[in-house]
């Protein structure tokens, strides 16, 4: 019993040592940053102002990844809500800023290589914070403007934005946001931000 008791507990040590990468590139970066030994896709989101005030609107919000690895990664070159994407998690459903422009490019690849960095999206928190009137959106849609919305997986239809607390019933007093982005197939998030929400 004790000889297979060892044998477990050198398998399960190898197999942590096998995955610490990857469980590295998981962890948010408002952890501790990682070591040497501990290579890892950074990702970080910032927004320039504490409050927005959807009367007075203004700031951005900012996301970079920095490649500690040892290595070249490849990741998408441009925001399309899928591969890089911008969350909100104020609400039971998770909201996700989605690129719906007419005839968008498929994102190609752009490569990073070892300790650079790269900004993947910077927003104007008027411009997808906003309440958008559908008649607009569909004159955008086919003008071929872009075209950015938030959306859920769920039913009834999402809010306008993660301010909004519902459809035509008020805001939230504060926002949350987290940003996603996918690297040979592995989905890393970032640290969360908090906005709060004037009234």
């Amino acid at each position: 019993m004790c000889h297979q008791s060892l044998h477990a507990s050198v398998v399960g040590m190898f197999s942590l040592l096998v995955l610490a990468p990857w469980l590295a590139a998981t962890e948010p970066i408002d952890q501790s940053p990682p070591s040497a030994a501990q290579p890892a896709v950074d990702i970080e989101l910032s927004i320039s102002v504490r409050e927005f005030d959807p009367a007075k609107p203004t700031g951005e919000i900012r996301c970079v990844v920095t490649n500690r690895t040892d290595q070249a990664i490849g990741i998408a070159d441009r925001y399309d809500g899928d591969q890089i994407a911008l969350i909100g998690d104020s609400h039971r459903w998770p909201l996700r800023l989605w690129d719906r422009t007419r005839d968008r490019p498929e994102p190609k690849k752009v490569v990073i290589e070892p300790g650079r960095e790269r900004i993947l999206f910077e927003f104007p928190l008027a411009e997808i914070l906003r309440v958008q009137d559908p008649k607009s959106l569909r004159q955008d849609f086919e003008a071929g403007r872009p075209v950015l919305v938030w959306d859920w997986a769920a039913r009834p239809a999402a809010p306008p934005s993660p301010i909004h607390a519902r459809r035509d019933s008020g805001l939230v007093a504060k926002a949350v946001f987290h940003a996603e982005l996918t690297v040979d197939d592995t989905v890393i998030a970032s640290n969360k931000v908090v906005l709060r929400v004037g009234r």
